[in-house]
């Protein structure tokens, strides 16, 4: 049985849900089922640097991650996806997909981030930031204690906080 819930009961119940959503920020809870399983999700609206708007979801069809790929080849970054890899997109206005990032569960608390690319027309202008940021808000609500990347676009990690540790074999981000 579905439930209808009124404009205000979705704005308090998506930053109950996600604390990290500011107050002013608009985002939306949305529902997919999975199998026999509902999911909850979100999609959060962000400002590049110039100020336009962008929207940061989970990819909700294949076609999204086909997308991505294609933007990965595009950028000269050769990946094989898996069953268990996670997505997070950015898309524009028009919801046009303007760039991404995937990522992995490692092990207990660790998650490793694979490639974060943006289409070349929305580089510069610090949107791989929100998204990485964005990124890092999800993966502590899930628990998470540790992003790990491989030194790939490492001057863009080291500005979001990676720091170099010879334990995990590359750049962390202590959640």
């Amino acid at each position: 049985e579905e439930i209808e819930l009124t404009k205000a009961e979705k704005y308090f119940l998506t930053r109950l849900v996600f604390e990290h959503v500011d107050a002013a920020d608009y985002a939306e809870l949305i529902t997919r089922d999975i199998g026999d399983k509902g999911l909850l999700e979100l999609a959060i609206n962000t400002k590049d640097s110039s100020g336009k708007l962008f929207t940061i979801r989970p990819a909700f069809h294949p076609k999204e991650i086909a997308r991505f790929h294609r933007l990965l080849l595009e950028e000269k970054l050769d990946v094989q996806f898996e069953s268990h890899h996670q997505f997070l997109l950015t898309f524009d206005q028009k919801n046009n997909l303007v760039g991404g990032v995937f990522w992995k569960k490692t092990s207990h608390g660790i998650a490793h981030l694979e490639k974060i690319a943006i289409s070349k027309d929305f580089q510069k202008k610090h949107l791989s930031i929100k998204l990485i940021e964005e990124l890092y808000q999800r993966l502590r609500i899930k628990k998470y204690k540790y992003l790990t990347v491989g030194f790939f676009k490492s001057e863009l990690f080291y500005k979001v906080g990676f720091e170099i540790n010879h334990k995990f074999g590359g750049l962390v981000k202590h959640l």
